[in-house]
């Protein structure tokens, strides 16, 4: 389809306004024009700064980029400059990385730990004609604590030769959410197999996204 110069001008003012639009949007949240560079530099989409501005560092008791009222908005210090942004907005970076590249239903960083919720599932009991066994699935919360930890195996899967894993090894807290939906005979098989204390994890990392990377980002919190 063949547009006029007409067009074509009505077109580029109609994306203009809508890029203002959304950056305006942005910075009625918790994000200045400063804020906003800073997350698009890291690579972020234009959705995850969305996810960034709405959520808000102050709601969560870290500092935004700080301002100096005396200076002009040209000479304002640039939050990547800052002592303080750099570390509070990164733990909200990472936590939004780790929201992202987790297949959890949400998940939160502290300095202290990583913690997601999620749906795991089990099999048991005899393979049926299918080809198949029963399976017992529990929502769960689970929290790593990152003093101690050890990050044991991080490897990409390969098609049917290998499954992909992000394996580490510590201090884990595995929380039930709806135990108590499921039969007397599942909620064995839950327990069985997955423990409240696990010793091992297998992180949930999404088919997709190398666990080489995701472990490059867990170790900076790691600490003996």
């Amino acid at each position: 389809m063949k547009f006029s110069s007409r067009h074509k001008k009505i077109l580029g003012i109609t994306a203009s306004i809508s890029l203002l639009l959304a950056t305006s949007n942005l910075m009625a949240n918790s994000c200045s024009k400063a804020d906003i560079d800073y997350y698009l530099q890291r690579g972020f989409s234009h959705d995850q700064v969305i996810r960034l501005c709405a959520d808000g560092t102050g709601s969560n008791g870290m500092a935004s980029a700080p301002q100096d009222s005396s200076a002009t908005a040209t000479t304002r210090t640039a939050p990547a400059q800052s002592l303080n942004y750099p570390q509070n907005n990164d733990l909200t970076a990472d936590r939004v990385y780790f929201e992202t590249v987790l297949n959890a239903q949400s998940a939160n960083l502290t300095p202290e730990n990583l913690s997601y919720t999620s749906k795991e599932c089990v099999e048991y009991g005899e393979v049926n004609l299918g080809g198949l066994r029963d399976k017992a699935c529990v929502n769960t919360q689970v929290t790593v604590n990152f003093k101690g930890l050890e990050i044991i195996k991080a490897v990409k899967g390969i098609f049917l030769i290998r499954d992909q894993k992000m394996i580490v090894q510590g201090d884990i807290q595995r929380e039930y959410l709806n135990y108590n939906s499921l039969s007397a005979g599942k909620q064995a098989v839950v327990r069985a197999q997955l423990p409240t204390r696990p010793h091992r994890l297998n992180l949930p990392v999404l088919k997709g996204i190398d666990p080489k990377q995701v472990a490059s980002r867990l170790k900076k919190y790691i600490t003996q």
